[in-house]
């Protein structure tokens, strides 16, 4: 059997807490969950396999929130099979903060919905988080999820697996498309 090989991003405003999410998600994590801001220079790729599909090899591209890296950005979003938007719900977010990345990111490269997340995330455990959380426009219609990945990180997990389902899904009927194709099919 051929190994499968997904792509998925995660985006957003720096200072979001998208690397700590990254190295969770990636099974990286080596000295808990808190660590010092460093600001992610470019992108980090981090290369694990999907939980639950051990022939399922996947690419996670922690994609630094500076907006001075953007002309780099079409090479990441060239393969891309999902995203992960993540925003720190303590910092001033409106939906308008969030259009760069669902334009570049989801549009321009045709990602469909159903291969979205959303993360409010609360990176900072003694801030105060807003009771709800509610996303208006184009990225109302991916899954929102509230995160705290040092109190729940079990819920981060759930959602991000869910994801990784459809993701997989995708990825198994480009590899099937392409079969046919060959096969004159």
């Amino acid at each position: 059997m051929t190994t499968l090989r997904a792509k998925v991003a995660l985006v957003g405003p720096a200072a979001s807490g998208k690397t700590i999410l990254a190295n969770f998600l990636a099974d990286h994590v080596t000295d808990g969950l808190s660590m010092p801001y460093r600001p992610t220079q470019g992108c980090r790729i981090l290369e694990t396999t999907m939980e639950n599909h051990s022939d399922t090899a996947l690419e996670l591209w922690d994609v630094s929130g500076d907006i001075n890296n953007e002309s780099g950005w079409p090479a990441i979003t060239t393969g891309l099979d999902g995203v992960i938007v993540v925003f720190d719900i303590n910092q001033t977010v409106v939906d308008g903060d969030l259009d760069i990345w669902f334009r570049r990111f989801i549009k321009r490269p045709g990602v469909k919905s159903n291969q979205v997340l959303v993360f409010a995330n609360n990176p900072h455990r003694d801030s105060a988080t807003r009771s709800a959380v509610d996303l208006t426009g184009p990225l109302s219609k991916a899954k929102l999820v509230l995160t705290d990945v040092t109190r729940e990180p079990e819920a981060v997990r759930a959602a991000f697996n869910a994801l990784m389902t459809n993701v997989r899904s995708v990825v198994e009927q480009r590899r099937d498309d392409a079969e046919r194709k060959v096969l004159g099919m």
